[in-house]
Order: structure tokens, then C-alpha cells, then sequence
């Protein structure tokens, strides 16, 4: 599996990278959602998983890359990496978030169950649906629900 990895936190990319690469996975590390977008757009052959921090510099952040991700890659699995807030949170539909901190296997536990759409929740790892207070309104909006 091929995975893109966004996160300006250099240590913890680095870990996560080499732990995720010890599994197996196959992973483009990038520090920041502008260039992990063009990595994206530009990279063949295509990525099977995005796995993004939400606050990176630059002038995107998580939310706007799994959504320009999703442009360009219709149906990429994107997992959102964050320790703040999911008040305003906007995953795309069937994203999953996991929280900072978090272990490289609760990554791989997202990861596995990719293709498992119907599965709801997962220890340390839930889908954007469970995430947040959301209304009913934003549930269906984003397509939560």
C-alpha cells in the first residue's frame, strides 16, 4: 500500500514513517498540505491512503488538502491526524480522524480497515462521523450520516 504522510512536526513524521515502512506500507513523507497536494496531483502511481496533520504551515491545512485530495483522487481514504479540536472539523465523507497523540499501530489499524466501510469505529481510530458534535444538517451535509 502506497501512502502519502503530511505532518511539519519532523520528529514525530519520522517515526511514524519508518514504524509505518517497518509494517510494510510504502510511504511518501511530506512536510506541509501545499506540496503534499502537488505530491498528489503529480505522483504516478497514485497514492492508496492519505494520512494528513490538520495545522501544517503553509497555506493550506488538513481539512482543504483531504478535500483537493478528493478532487483529484475520488474515493482516496484520507485519515486526519490531530490534538485539536474537532469543533470545525470537515472530513471528507468516510474520512477517519485519529488523535494526537497517537500510536503508529492505531495508523495501521485505520489503515487495515480501509476497505471496510460498513465498520463504524475502531480503538483509536474512528470515522469522521463520530467525530465532533456535529448536527444532523452538517451529518448529512458531509454525508456522516
Amino acid at each position: 500500500m502506497r501512502i502519502i504522510y503530511v505532518e511539519d512536526n519532523i520528529l514525530l513524521r519520522t517515526v511514524v514513517t519508518e514504524e509505518l515502512r517497518d509494517l510494510g506500507y510504502e510511504v511518501e513523507e511530506i512536510d506541509d498540505c501545499t506540496s503534499g497536494l502537488e505530491a498528489i496531483r503529480t505522483s504516478p502511481p497514485a497514492f492508496d491512503a492519505l494520512i494528513t496533520d490538520i495545522e501544517t504551515p503553509g497555506g493550506l491545512d488538513g481539512w482543504q488538502l483531504g478535500e483537493m485530495a478528493r478532487l483529484h483522487a475520488p474515493g482516496l481514504p484520507v485519515i486526519y491526524a490531530t490534538g485539536s479540536s474537532l469543533d470545525k472539523a470537515r472530513p471528507v465523507p468516510d474520512g477517519m480522524i485519529v488523535r494526537k497523540p497517537f500510536t503508529t499501530a492505531s495508523i495501521a489499524q485505520c489503515l487495515g480497515h480501509i476497505p471496510e466501510r460498513a465498520i463504524q469505529t475502531y480503538q483509536g481510530c474512528e470515522w469522521a462521523s463520530r467525530a465532533g458534535q456535529a448536527s444532523a444538517m452538517e451529518a448529512f451535509r458531509y454525508g456522516w450520516a
